[in-house]
């Protein structure tokens, strides 16, 4: 007799909550990483993820990923992971802090300051900037660029930690291996659930710290009202326009993290608005 070995594919639909904890959407088991097999997934995904224009989905660069996504997701945008992206220029650029510094670039959220310093970076990463330029389009890599918010959401390191962590359970029987994935899951989701529960703060923990970070860098600003809403938000090395009323600052963080900047608490502050209305 010979014994086959099943190679066992596992897919999962993965978000973020407010707290950024992972969310599992929803699981899969397939024969063979295809692009047939992730068509297939997306399809379910689907019933429950509605395609839309402000649906973001983050891939790595995986030619079946991409190619499925496209044929399912027409309208949303759909994104690429900067640590797969960085991994790759570091095959070809060996100089030091060539990924550290893209890395940071990806990350810049006004198009200005992401010209600027790309700029720079060709000049000193040419092997590097000519990859980037030749394989992948800004839109999908930066977030100066990005026509929808991605949010914290640059990587997909989420969904490789959930890899990790069922390492050993991979090896089990595909029903005691969903019967785990289950358990597992409503685990997660009653534990998030018990502390919202017991929480005293209006937002959660992540969010009430970063507010209140925003806060106390926002207190060393000079606001000047510029409208009913509208504010000039200064500081040592920067002006800003906040508009209070639209949820928008220039600096672009209030936009795409939907969680008030420094300058829009500063704003907040000076024209008695709470900040958490926003």
């Amino acid at each position: 007799m010979v014994e086959k070995k099943v190679r066992r594919y596992f897919t999962c639909g993965l978000s973020t909550n407010r707290d950024f904890h992972q969310y599992p959407l929803d699981w899969a088991v397939v024969d063979v990483e295809s692009i047939a097999s992730w068509s297939w997934f997306l399809m379910k995904l689907l019933e429950v993820v509605v395609d839309e224009e402000e649906l973001v989905i983050i891939l790595d660069r995986n030619s079946g990923i991409i190619a499925a996504v496209a044929n399912v997701y027409k309208n949303a945008h759909h994104g690429h992971c900067i640590w797969n992206l960085s991994q790759n220029i570091k095959i070809g650029c060996k100089k030091k802090g060539c990924t550290e510094i893209f890395m940071r670039l990806a990350k810049i959220y006004k198009q200005i300051d992401f010209d600027l310093g790309y700029e720079k970076y060709k000049k000193i990463y040419l092997d590097a900037a000519k990859f980037l330029d030749e394989s992948d389009s800004l839109d999908r890599w930066t977030r100066a660029y990005s026509p929808r918010s991605r949010y914290n959401i640059m990587t997909t390191n989420d969904v490789e930690s959930i890899n990790a962590r069922l390492r050993e359970e991979r090896q089990l029987p595909i029903i005691a291996l969903l019967n785990y994935l289950q358990t597992l899951t409503t685990s997660w989701f009653s534990s998030y659930r018990n502390a919202s529960i017991v929480s005293t703060t209006n937002f959660t923990p992540t969010v009430e710290s970063i507010l209140g970070e925003k806060f106390n860098i926002g207190r060393g600003y000079q606001v000047y009202g510029l409208g009913r809403l509208e504010f000039n938000v200064r500081s040592a090395t920067n002006s800003d326009i906040v508009d209070l009323e639209s949820k928008r600052c220039t600096c672009r963080e209030f936009d795409t993290n939907k969680i008030p900047c420094s300058h829009a608490n500063a704003a907040s502050y000076f024209c008695d608005v709470n900040f958490y209305s926003l």
